[in-house]
């Protein structure tokens, strides 16, 4: 599974760049040419790049103007459709609307599109995925499934053949990533998170289970303790591939 390290602006070249696979938001693209031109060397550089159009914890989209102009400006691999956590009718409302409203323009610049499973309960994850099943090219499943039946007995449920992405990961993330590979499923594309970041941040290890460390100021440069930092993330990306020993 490709891993996709999420890190500050000040930091993105500190943690960002050991893998081929990257996860942005829309906001920043606009507002940070920083930002904009550090994902605009992954895209010409070839690594997969995937504009989240749901960026924030919890996942609620950002607007329609934003997301079409970052669109334009990175022309990324894949765009994450708009959802809602927890919400499943919205979510499919949003991403079903989008692809209305944008796909013969993602189609033009061969983008795809990532549809998000959203909802409670079994059988509300069931019916977003029915929804979304014939209209997008991959699923993104995201973290507050772990509150209900998790991601890997989700994955099993549903016997999902599309593309699967993993969009963030508690504090137990170890524990986490080694249930998600136990799968062994060939479609598990790709993780991408900021836990190795903020528990670094912390002096925390992958494999503490504690309160969460707080969001991402994605401005700051705060950096506390560079190398254990460095470390973690070193770490959380072979465990993410598979190469971490036990």
């Amino acid at each position: 599974m490709r891993v996709g390290i999420i890190a500050p602006i000040p930091l993105l070249h500190s943690y960002s760049t050991f893998t081929d696979y990257h996860i942005c938001n829309p906001e920043l693209l606009l507002s940070s040419q920083d930002y904009l031109d550090f994902y605009k060397s992954k895209v010409d550089k070839g690594d997969y790049v995937i504009i989240d159009s749901s960026f924030s914890y919890p996942r609620r989209p950002h607007k329609d103007l934003v997301i079409r102009e970052a669109l334009e400006k990175l022309r990324p691999s894949a765009v994450i459709a708009p959802d809602w956590d927890m919400n499943a009718g919205r979510t499919v409302q949003s991403t079903l609307e989008f692809l209305r409203t944008q796909k013969s323009f993602l189609d033009s610049l061969d983008i795809e599109v990532i549809g998000v499973i959203q909802g409670a309960s079994l059988d509300q994850y069931k019916y977003t995925y029915n929804q979304l099943y014939p209209s997008v090219g991959a699923l993104g499943l995201p973290r507050s499934i772990e509150s209900s039946v998790g991601r890997p007995a989700l994955l099993q449920e549903l016997e999902v053949i599309l593309p699967v992405h993993i969009l963030g990961i508690h504090t137990s993330a170890e524990d986490e990533v080694d249930k998600l590979l136990d799968l062994e499923l060939s479609n598990l594309v790709g993780l991408s998170c900021d836990i190795a970041v903020r528990l670094g941040f912390a002096c925390r290890l992958l494999d503490e289970v504690k309160p969460e460390p707080p969001l991402l100021d994605m401005e700051s440069n705060y950096n506390p303790f560079p190398d254990f930092t460095f470390k973690n993330v070193e770490e959380f990306i072979l465990l993410g591939e598979g190469d971490l020993d036990a």
